[in-house]
């Protein structure tokens, strides 16, 4: 089909640290490849920043690290 994208429409990030850790959520890929960071709603109504742990990362999930609260 002439409409779809060559690349992934989301990917897994799996939240390696902080007060998400070990949680994954779905994230909307950017041409396939993961955002280089993404803001995670928590449980008291705010968000969490994240971001890549590598800039470099394979397959379908992708490691985030924690930066701060938003």
């Amino acid at each position: 089909m002439p409409d779809e994208s060559p690349y992934a429409a989301a990917v897994r990030a799996l939240l390696e640290d902080g007060p998400m850790q070990g949680k994954t959520v779905e994230v909307e890929a950017v041409e396939g490849r993961p955002p280089k960071t993404i803001d995670v709603p928590d449980e008291k109504g705010g968000a969490c920043r994240y971001c890549l742990a590598q800039w470099t990362q394979e397959g379908m999930t992708a490691a985030y690290t924690f930066l701060y609260a938003v």
